[in-house]
C-alpha cells in the first residue's frame, strides 16, 4: 500500500516537474496550446512513468505487492486523480479572476479596506476584454471591423452548449 501511495506521489510530482520546467523555458499562451500539453504531460506521460515504476519496482523493491495490473490500477486511479484535479486547478487560477484580484488587493492591505476600496473598477471592462481577446486568439471569434462573430468551431461549439443546457433545463443568458 505505501509502495502505491509512494509510486503514484513520485509520477506526480515528476510530471509537475516537467510541467514547470517546459513552462519555464516557453510557456504556451493560450488555451489551447496549453491544455493539450498539460493533458500529455499528466494523462499520457504520468501514466508511461507509472507503467515503469510499478515494473521495475524502483521504489520499494521488497515486500509484498499485488500483482502489476492490479498496482499499476491503483497508481493510476491516484494519479489520475490528482493530476485532474491540477489540471482543472491550473485552468482556474490562469484565467483573470476578480476574485483573486480583490483578494491580492487585501492581501497588501495590513488594516483592510473599505467597501469603496475593494471596488476595483478596472475589472468591469477588463473581464470581458479578456475573454473576447482569448476567444479571437483562439478563432473562435472573428472580428471584421466593429463586427464580431462566432467563428465555424464556435458555432458548433455554440449548439452544443445551448443543446445541452435546454436538456438539462437551464435557460439562455443565466449561470448555472
Amino acid at each position: 500500500m505505501c509502495g502505491i501511495l509512494i509510486e503514484a506521489a513520485a509520477a506526480f510530482l515528476v510530471c509537475l516537474a516537467v510541467h514547470v520546467l517546459i513552462w519555464r523555458i516557453r510557456r504556451p499562451v493560450t488555451y489551447r496550446g496549453w491544455l493539450p500539453l498539460l493533458a500529455a504531460i499528466f494523462l499520457v506521460g504520468g501514466p508511461a512513468l507509472s507503467w515503469w515504476l510499478v515494473g521495475t519496482r524502483v521504489i520499494l523493491p521488497s515486500g509484498p505487492r499485488p500483482d502489476f495490473v492490479t498496482e499499476w490500477a491503483a497508481v493510476l486511479l491516484l494519479h489520475g486523480a490528482a493530476s485532474t484535479v491540477y489540471i482543472i486547478g491550473y485552468t482556474l487560477l490562469s484565467a483573470f479572476s476578480p476574485s483573486i484580484e480583490i483578494m491580492k488587493r487585501l492581501g497588501t492591505a495590513l488594516d483592510g479596506l473599505t467597501h469603496a476600496e475593494i471596488d476595483v473598477p478596472f475589472l468591469r471592462t477588463t473581464i470581458g476584454a479578456e475573454r473576447v481577446t482569448g476567444l479571437l486568439d483562439d478563432g473562435l471569434l472573428i472580428a471584421d471591423g466593429d463586427v464580431v462573430r462566432l467563428g465555424p468551431r464556435a458555432v458548433s461549439l455554440a449548439r452544443v452548449a445551448l443543446l445541452y443546457r435546454h436538456a438539462i433545463g437551464l435557460p439562455d443568458g443565466s449561470g448555472g
